[in-house]
């Protein structure tokens, strides 16, 4: 297709690279066909390889042509084409456009750092269309304005060029209208999007605080549920302590032999006085635990669960002590009971030292 226009430009640097550039473009864009004229540059004339047509937009939800003009000169790709809108009779530039100068040239970064291994045709055109498309660059004018309005300055172009049929585009005062919306929301955004952000972060901080009221509200939970646990303890300790004072009141008046406390007589007695050293054993750990504690030598939750396991431990040893008390008085002079020369309580003891099961006498 077009083999005759690709004659004409045997003098271009990179004719394949053009092709290939151009063909890949035109595939995907339909609207653009190529041709090659003669141009006047400085008194002379040259012959350009160009591609004429529209461009489609999309502006307020309806789709537009803007008729546009793309220049290839002979360094290409090394130098990047020259882009320029053609408005038709019923068009004109809009001034003061951001992208395109009365004499139609359009100028874009992507244009300005061409590179001709990265750059490309195809997202040329789309980035062209994505600029018009936010600020279109011509508003139709009427049939009388048309005839008025003076001939646009001298610009490269075809001295014959086919003409180019472009869709209506939007009137001057719909385009007007259009951008004072777009600056309303543009100072909406930079009003808006700081007290968003204000409030993103607050909400944020909110979520963080509730999370961590959570935590806080089961920790005291425990703490209270522990506590419970440690008065009901001290009422036990000073039940027991109570219980002692009245035994030293009614041994008070018997004689001291120390070789009974030592090593008792019989298995119950030996037994009791077993009973008693770890009663005490785990009284002088509980306040151990509760000096290192304080000292901040252990955190809060090692803190509970070794006063909850000693806790537990130290109330099978009072129940088994209490039972062991309740038999040796109950037991008759010379130690005999029913299992001849007197028994132990019997006790199921964990590997770890605990008293986990029921006590029998």
């Amino acid at each position: 297709m077009y083999n005759n226009l690709w004659s004409q430009v045997g003098f271009y640097q990179d004719v394949a690279r053009l092709r290939r550039d151009v063909e890949s473009l035109l595939a995907q864009m339909a609207s653009l066909k190529p041709n090659v004229g003669s141009f006047n540059s400085n008194g002379r004339q040259v012959t350009l390889f160009y591609l004429y047509g529209t461009i489609p937009i999309w502006f307020s939800g309806n789709q537009y042509n803007i008729p546009v003009t793309v220049y290839f000169d002979p360094p290409y790709p090394t130098q990047g084409p020259r882009c320029f809108v053609t408005p038709t009779p019923t068009m004109k530039i809009k001034p003061r456009h951001k992208h395109v100068d009365q004499r139609g040239m359009i100028y874009l970064p992507y244009l300005s750092s061409w590179n001709q291994h990265t750059s490309s045709l195809t997202e040329l055109t789309t980035m062209i269309s994505s600029t018009f498309s936010s600020d279109p660059p011509v508003y139709a004018v009427s049939q009388s304005e048309a005839q008025q309005q003076p001939s646009p300055p001298p610009q490269p172009e075809p001295v014959s060029r086919p003409p180019v049929q472009a869709a209506p585009v939007k009137s001057r005062l719909d385009t007007l209208k259009e951008d004072i919306k777009q600056k309303v929301r543009s100072r909406w955004q930079t009003v808006l999007e700081p007290k968003v952000k204000e409030m993103d972060e607050l909400l944020d901080t909110q979520e963080k605080l509730e999370q961590r009221e959570l935590i806080v509200t089961q920790q005291m939970q425990i703490i209270e549920s522990e506590t419970e646990r440690m008065e009901s303890d001290v009422v036990t300790l000073k039940k027991t302590q109570g219980q002692a004072e009245e035994t030293i009141k009614r041994e008070k008046g018997r004689p001291f032999v120390a070789s009974e406390f030592v090593q008792g007589a019989d298995p119950r007695s030996r037994q009791l006085i077993d009973v008693t050293a770890q009663a005490s054993a785990f009284d002088d750990l509980i306040d151990s635990l509760a000096d290192a504690f304080h000292n901040k030598a252990i955190g809060l939750d090692d803190f509970l669960d070794s006063v909850r396991e000693t806790a537990k431990e130290q109330f099978f040893c009072r129940k088994l002590k209490e039972k062991a008390t309740l038999a040796a008085k109950q037991a008759p002079p010379g130690g005999a009971s029913g299992t001849g020369g007197g028994g132990s309580l019997g006790n199921s003891q964990t590997g770890g030292g605990g008293y986990t099961s029921a006590y029998r006498i």
